[in-house]
């Protein structure tokens, strides 16, 4: 092996092994080799694949799937942004179909009618208004700017309900309700924090505990903040 090929073969091996710890794009050199016109023959390609072979940039590391929280352990260069990485079960789940037009004008129908009508305080002690204390409401860039705020969450999904034909009452009761940071409802998307059977148990004790009259009769005439 010459001195210029032995060069490029060690100087490869150097920046594989630097690319293993993060430290330096593996390719670095390609731009250079783009301004200055140098090729590498097939003879050097071959070298530094014999010189390299077994290497690996890909470590090993541990993963916390976006969707269902499950960790796992996958390997990935040192490039790879590790967020959004979703398990082998979750990205193998069926995607929610995608609607038509006319669909999208229901959903929408049946979101408005799944919104909560009923005042936090009306149930003192069955929601966290500790997130509240802390965070505040949320509110978007041009209505106060609170991104980081609370917002309420459906437990049993809008989406779950319209596509089960589910009456909207069932999804918009308090006990389908809980609070959290709108960006981890965000986060949450379509999915669902309980079963819908567990739903129904949840409003069946609800009721007893609180007859239905109590949140029939807070229904806002105007905006409120929540409380």
């Amino acid at each position: 092996m010459g001195d210029g090929t032995a060069g490029v073969v060690a100087g490869f091996a150097s920046r594989f092994a630097q690319a293993q710890k993060g430290s330096t794009p593996l390719f670095s050199t390609i731009k250079k080799r783009e301004e200055t016109g140098y090729v590498v023959t097939a003879e050097t390609r071959e070298k530094i694949s014999l010189a390299t072979k077994g290497m690996s940039y890909k470590t090993e590391k541990v993963i916390k799937c976006c969707q269902c929280g499950d960790v796992f352990k996958r390997k990935y260069g040192p490039t790879k942004k590790l967020t959004n990485i979703k398990c082998e079960k979750c990205y193998a789940a069926p995607k929610p179909k995608r609607l038509i037009s006319r669909d999208l004008t229901k959903l929408n129908e049946y979101r408005q009618a799944c919104k909560f009508r009923f005042g936090i305080g009306s149930f003192p002690g069955e929601f966290d208004v500790s997130l509240i204390t802390l965070y505040g409401w949320y509110k978007a860039k041009n209505h106060g700017d609170n991104m980081q705020g609370v917002s309420r969450d459906h437990m049993v999904s809008v989406r779950y309900g319209f596509d089960n034909n589910i009456d909207p009452n069932i999804i918009k009761h308090p006990a389908n309700c809980q609070l959290m940071q709108q960006h981890k409802n965000i986060g949450k998307y379509t999915k669902n924090s309980i079963t819908y059977e567990e739903l129904l148990e949840r409003i069946k004790a609800w009721d007893l505990k609180y007859p239905p009259i109590q949140f029939r009769c807070v229904i806002p005439l105007r905006r409120r903040s929540g409380l």
